[in-house]
């Protein structure tokens, strides 16, 4: 089948060492095909759908589509729909040039449409060079109100290189991507609904069992690579305690929790799982996804790594969110549906980091991020501060990532390793714990348990659909970087690849 066939192709291409010498062989010609044939076409059109964003994209699409024949451009021609969209499109072009033009002299815009035709008209009949510089600054302002837009996330973002003495210098700029990635981080909002959350569980605990009990959060909600609205992982767990607990008290705790919380006013009790390997009290609090585990407190150095890596510098964190919004709108992220989780697809950015980018990123030790002692890090993190930045852009980084784990990345042999921090294969020593080691799949390790792949619920298939996704990305951006003239090449890249961001 078709499907098949893309597959076959997106396999052989990542050199995953599975396709026969004869599919090999057909997967080469149609990846050749696709490369001088449809891509330069398909990047084209995506990157036009998106700067112009028509209300109805199909007739916008056949168009554009039909002027890249002269045969087609004939045909169409007869039904008069190309000079009524060109006439449609210049009208919407000239009242927002107008609207953009009085709100920047400080006057109330047109709000009639007789209004807004008549200036327009009067637009139109001006000279090329005015109308050159009217886009100019319809541009310069729009950047300004994106970045005002950005809102607390504002100070994170970096300026461009310019001399401090040219006071007529331009704005510093901030990527399309970048603002998307941003805008979906989490707010602090965000952090104060689950700080909430975590006071009003604590308060609850007492009623349950007589202990000690800290309330902690872990997973996106507190590694910093979160977006906003993420569902809130928690853990109830001992102060005093220390190695593994019987998973039967977890399960009556939780059981108790359940019962506690049944006319609670400040929790909706949604679901109890005791079935799965660890088991969950689902919930929600003010709108906010919560699930519960008791005794669970791996995750917490997990957490704390990643957090760690994520205060080192801000690219760290973006590239992280950035990789993960593309995942799961080309619908790969998620281990329920047999995909890589949010937290395997963060040690894939942070090992890209360290070993595809020159200056790396440092390997933090994790032998120094232990539980309930976070001084250590912190002091660690604040020396590599010192020591390590990254200049490169984010649609650089994102290209690049695309393109290490299409390309030189050994698929199937190569470990991504953030323990480690340095390029390896599975049949090396350092690895002889890890499970499946030698299967020739994707492999994942867990920086703080030798043996455990996170890697290993990627079915076969979706490992498939993930190579071919990343080495369509790669391509797409290249070939957008080498293509486009109406923006930056690199912004015209991201444009055609990167979905836009959820609403924070």
């Amino acid at each position: 089948s078709r499907t098949d066939t893309l597959l076959l192709w997106g396999h052989a291409a990542l050199g995953l060492r599975r396709a026969s010498p004869a599919v090999s062989g057909m997967a080469q010609e149609h990846q050749e095909y696709i490369q001088t044939k449809v891509n330069p076409i398909l990047e084209n059109l995506v990157t036009q759908v998106l700067l112009e964003r028509p209300e109805n994209p199909v007739p916008f699409m056949v168009r554009w589509l039909a002027n890249q024949s002269p045969q087609a451009k004939e045909y169409f021609a007869g039904f008069g729909m190309g000079e009524a969209e060109k006439l449609r499109t210049e009208v919407k072009t000239l009242q927002e040039e107008v609207r953009h033009l009085e709100l920047k002299l400080g006057r109330a815009p047109s709000t009639t449409p007789q209004a807004a035709s008549t200036e327009a008209a009067a637009a139109a009949e001006a000279p090329k060079e005015a109308d050159n510089s009217k886009k100019k600054a319809e541009e310069e302002e729009e950047e300004e109100e994106e970045e005002e837009d950005l809102g607390a996330f504002a100070p994170h973002v970096r300026e461009d290189s310019g001399s401090e003495d040219d006071v007529n210098s331009e704005p510093p700029r901030v990527d399309p991507l970048r603002a998307r990635v941003l805008a979906a981080q989490r707010t602090a909002e965000d952090d104060r609904l689950a700080a909430e959350c975590l006071r009003a569980l604590a308060l609850v605990l007492p009623s349950v069992a007589r202990r000690q009990w800290l309330v902690s959060a872990f997973g996106s909600a507190a590694n910093g690579f979160g977006t906003s609205g993420c569902d809130l992982d928690v853990v109830v767990h001992e102060a005093s305690a220390s190695g593994d607990r019987d998973p039967r008290d977890a399960r009556n705790i939780l059981l108790s929790l359940w019962g506690a919380l049944q006319d609670s006013t400040v929790f909706a009790v949604k679901d109890l799982v005791l079935s799965a390997r660890v088991p969950i009290l689902k919930l929600e609090h003010a709108g906010l996804e919560v699930d519960l585990s008791v005794h669970n407190t791996r995750p917490l150095l997990n957490t704390r790594l990643l957090r760690a890596y994520a205060l080192l510098h801000p690219s760290v964190a973006e590239l992280g969110v950035a990789a993960k919004m593309w995942a799961k709108e080309q619908g790969l992220c998620g281990a329920a549906s047999g995909n890589l989780s949010s937290y395997a697809l963060t040690l894939m950015a942070i090992y890209f980091l360290q070993v595809g980018i020159s200056p790396a990123l440092p390997c933090i030790d994790v032998s120094r991020v232990r539980p309930g002692d976070a001084g250590d890090v912190s002091k660690l993190v604040q020396e590599l501060r010192l020591t390590w930045d990254c200049s490169m852009p984010l649609h650089e980084l994102l290209w690049r990532f695309f393109a290490f784990y299409s390309g030189d990345f050994r698929w199937g042999e190569e470990v991504v390793s953030v323990r480690l921090g340095r390029r390896e294969d599975a049949s090396a020593r350092t690895f002889e714990q890890l499970t499946g080691r030698l299967a020739g799949t994707l492999h994942i390790e867990d920086p703080f348990d030798p043996s455990r792949d996170v890697a290993d619920v990627l079915q076969e298939q979706q490992e498939m659909r993930l190579a071919l996704a990343l080495h369509s990305a790669a391509t797409c951006m290249q070939a957008a970087r080498a293509g486009a003239e109406r923006r930056t090449p690199m912004q015209n890249a991201v444009l055609a690849v990167s979905p836009e961001a959820p609403p924070p």
